[in-house]
């Protein structure tokens, strides 16, 4: 366990955000337009899209790599490649839609025809895990919605992937046809905004609805929020600490700076004096960088969050005193994280995350007591020790000749 050493005293600023206010009217298009092989648009409207798929099918390339035989899938016209759980590299094919400023898209695939092929060789895997962790695949043919901005709107990236691979039976399935179905939130928001004709064309190839999505488009500046609706506000008295062991040797890929740190009640009485146990909260900054997904207007996050921490009132007068003490647990900024699998999330930043203290006037975070199940639970008597090791690549240029 760590004792916190040393804890710096501080004055939090006012702190100002924005909100914006925007309107809309009703606008409804329906359409065929042929993009490519295999996308068609059949209907857009502020409501929905109505987007036909249809590939002839893909093709499979063996290869030797290291003594190893394996099969590569690809289609025509394909633009990317995904990995599914297992790392397997699997072909696919994105595309933008202009989304409203709230809300998210739903998505749906409906397959109108499929077809299989067994596979002589395993399909090739990913050396490393290159899978993003924000796609959320519906039905295994098409991703849920990746948000981002792209002049001044807000759009969503969309995967279709058209091949399903059994490693069990060394099989896989194709997507030739189906029906993709984009219902939009509903909004009442409009706002047009000219370009020019030149950036026009290049954003009605890359945003399938782009007409549509101009009405979409945030305009003005976003309104104030006032700094007392934030967890820390203006003159209120905090100290902070900072939780991290640099970057030296393999120390920005561990966790060892993990762990339970106690705070001293005398520390406490020097800071805020003689206060109530029950009112001292502990806040942290985010772990890793901030989410590639823009906020919605006007929820533009805190930036700080409060941590549940365990109080330790030795004589329970309900005050600090100095045999009194807290128990928190403080991880850095960078950490492991499970979904499906283990990733490391890398602060690219930051190698230090900060804490701050402070006394507020409703009761702050506890941590919550642990009910144990009913009957014997696992004997564990060993667990996996993740270590992420990040290296530089040397980029050694070398100089060929060579006769015509």
């Amino acid at each position: 366990m760590g004792t916190i050493q040393k804890i710096t005293l501080m004055v939090c600023k006012q702190m100002i955000t924005n909100k914006t206010y925007i309107l809309c009217a009703i606008l409804f298009s329906v359409f065929v337009v042929n993009l490519n092989a295999q996308i068609t648009v059949l209907e857009k409207t502020r409501d929905r899209m109505v987007i036909d798929w249809n590939i002839t099918g893909v093709d499979t390339v063996s290869s030797v790599t290291n003594g190893k035989v394996t099969t590569s899938v690809s289609f025509i016209e394909q633009n990317c490649i995904v990995a599914d759980d297992n790392l397997h590299q699997l072909p696919a094919y994105s595309f933008f839609i202009g989304i409203p400023q709230t809300g998210l898209p739903e998505i749906a695939l409906q397959q109108v025809n499929t077809t299989s092929q067994n596979v002589n060789n395993k399909i090739c895997t990913f050396t490393t895990d290159t899978q993003n962790d924000e796609n959320e695949y519906n039905n295994g043919w098409i991703s849920g919605p990746v948000v981002s901005i792209i002049n001044g709107l807000r759009v969503a990236k969309v995967y279709v992937i058209p091949v399903k691979y059994d490693s069990v039976n060394n099989a896989y399935a194709v997507l030739l046809h189906g029906t993709i179905t984009i219902n939009f939130p509903q909004t009442t928001t409009v706002n047009r905004t000219s370009v020019s004709e030149k950036n026009k064309k290049f954003f009605e190839k890359l945003i399938l609805n782009y007409d549509i999505a101009q009405e979409w488009r945030s305009k003005g500046k976003l309104s104030k929020r006032t700094a007392t609706s934030l967890p820390l506000f203006s003159q209120q008295k905090i100290a902070y600490f900072k939780i991290g062991d640099g970057h030296n040797g393999l120390n920005e890929g561990t966790i060892n700076e993990n762990a339970v740190y106690k705070i001293a009640g005398d520390k406490l009485i020097a800071l805020f004096g003689s206060v109530l146990i029950s009112k001292i909260a502990l806040f942290a900054s985010a772990k890793g960088p901030l989410t590639a997904t823009p906020p919605v207007d006007g929820n533009i996050p805190d930036g700080v969050y409060q941590i549940p921490v365990m109080r330790f009132d030795i004589n329970g007068n309900g005050l600090i005193d100095s045999d009194d003490y807290l128990l928190v647990y403080a991880s850095g900024v960078s950490d492991w994280v499970y979904n499906k699998k283990y990733t490391f999330n890398v602060h690219p930043y930051e190698e230090y995350r900060t804490y701050w203290i402070t006394v507020m006037s409703d009761d702050g975070l506890n941590v919550q007591k642990f009910i144990q199940p009913a009957g014997s639970g696992n004997l564990y008597t060993y667990f996996t020790n993740r270590l992420f090791c990040k290296s530089s690549v040397d980029t050694t240029w070398e100089n060929y000749t060579y006769n015509r």
